[in-house]
């Protein structure tokens, strides 16, 4: 189940709420590949950062992509396990004059390492549906918030509509 638009149009929300005019980041191809439709029917700009897998432990994102700097980002993923590409985006981004990194993933599967890494790159805040992780609170500076969607009825009705 895709739950991507749900998390995003939330975090939207609260960004318009706030009158900050909001980018997408996508971190690589497999990113974009999965939510460029999302980007596109809910009229959101963004962008990708391609990415060059050397091994696997090892990548290289071309920075090149990124031609503007946005005040306010979102980076928009599936998942994150060691939060590298994420650290390294947001990073980027903060040296370039964004002010403003928030990270969306639907599944959240990281240890305390993880959270340094990317609460030290300059993320403010982390926003996941709770399917791998409990983390949740304050993480030296950086706010992680689990969003419960199990017992939210207007996710789930909007999942089911999606199924049917």
């Amino acid at each position: 189940i895709d739950t991507s638009e749900i998390l995003l149009s939330r975090l939207l929300e609260r960004a318009r709420a706030a009158d900050d005019e909001v980018r997408v980041v996508l971190p690589d191809q497999g990113a974009a590949d999965r939510y460029a439709g999302v980007l596109d029917s809910m009229g959101v700009r963004g962008f990708m950062i391609p990415k060059l897998r050397l091994s696997d432990s090892s990548v290289r994102l071309d920075f090149s992509a990124v031609t503007e700097s946005p005040k306010s980002v979102i980076v928009l993923d599936d998942a994150v396990f060691t939060g590298g590409t994420h650290a390294a985006v947001a990073s980027h981004l903060r040296s370039t004059g964004t002010t403003e990194v928030h990270l969306a993933v639907t599944h959240l599967a990281a240890g305390p390492s993880t959270l340094r890494s990317l609460a030290s790159s300059g993320i403010a805040a982390v926003s996941h549906f709770s399917t791998c992780s409990d983390a949740s609170g304050t993480f030296r500076g950086m706010v992680v918030e689990a969003l419960h969607w199990r017992h939210d009825r207007s996710v789930m009705s909007h999942i089911l509509e999606a199924l049917n």
